[in-house]
C-alpha cells in the first residue's frame, strides 16, 4: 500500500530514516537550499524524483506540502527505531483520535527524549499521513508501539521495573519528582 507524506521534515526524515520505502518524491518547490537537500537524499538512496506543480500536489494531498510529497510504501505500522537518548523514558497515550494532536505529542516526546510512546489501539488515531506533518518528522525518529489493552501493558511495564506515573492537578509537581529510571507516564 501506497500512503502520501508530505511537507518538508515530513518527507526528509522519511528519506532519512527509512529510505527503502520511499518509491518516489515528487517536487514542487523552487530551487533553493530545502530542494537541493531533498534531491541529495533521493541521489544517494537512489529514489526517484518527480516535478510536479504546486496546483498538482494539492489535488495529491489535503493539507500544507510546501512543494515536497513522497510516496511512501507501508505495510502496518511496524515500530520505527527510537534514535530518542532515554530507551527507559516511556509514555502511554490512550483515545488521542485527532491525528494533528497525536502528531504534536509525539513532536513533544522526541524532543523530550522519551524512548518509546505506547498507543492503544482502540480509539486512537492511526499514524498517518496527517500525523507525519503534524509532528514534522518526529514520527520517524520515535519508537510507537500499539497495545490492545493499557491494564495489561502498565501491569507489564511493572513487572520489567517501570515506574508508572500519572497526572493530578491536587499532586506533586513534576518538576519535583525524580523521573529517573524506568519510568512510564
Amino acid at each position: 500500500m501506497i500512503e502520501l507524506v508530505f511537507g518538508f521534515h515530513p518527507v526528509r526524515e522519511a528519506l532519512r530514516r527509512r529510505p527503502e520505502s520511499v518509491e518516489r518524491v515528487l517536487l514542487a518547490a523552487r530551487d533553493g537550499k530545502r530542494r537541493q537537500e531533498i534531491e541529495g537524499l533521493c541521489s544517494r538512496r537512489g529514489v526517484r524524483v518527480g516535478t510536479s506543480s504546486p496546483d498538482e500536489l494539492s489535488r495529491l494531498v489535503s493539507g500544507v506540502h510546501n512543494g515536497f510529497v513522497a510516496e511512501v510504501s507501508i505495510g502496518g505500522e511496524a515500530a520505527q527505531e527510537s534514535s530518542a537518548t532515554d530507551q527507559y523514558l516511556a509514555v502511554l497515550l490512550e483515545d488521542i483520535q485527532d491525528p494533528r494532536n497525536l502528531g504534536a505529542l509525539l513532536r513533544v516526546c522526541e524532543g523530550a527524549g522519551v524512548g518509546r510512546v505506547l498507543l492503544r489501539d482502540r480509539g486512537s488515531a492511526p499514524l498517518s499521513a496527517t500525523v507525519a506533518k503534524a509532528s514534522a518528522g518526529a514520527s520517524e525518529h520515535v519508537s510507537v508501539e500499539r497495545i490492545p489493552n493499557s491494564a495489561n501493558a502498565i501491569r507489564s511495564l511493572k513487572e520489567a521495573g517501570y515506574w508508572v506515573y500519572g497526572a493530578d492537578g491536587a499532586g506533586e509537581s513534576v518538576w519535583e519528582t525524580d523521573l529517573s529510571g524506568k519510568v512510564v507516564i
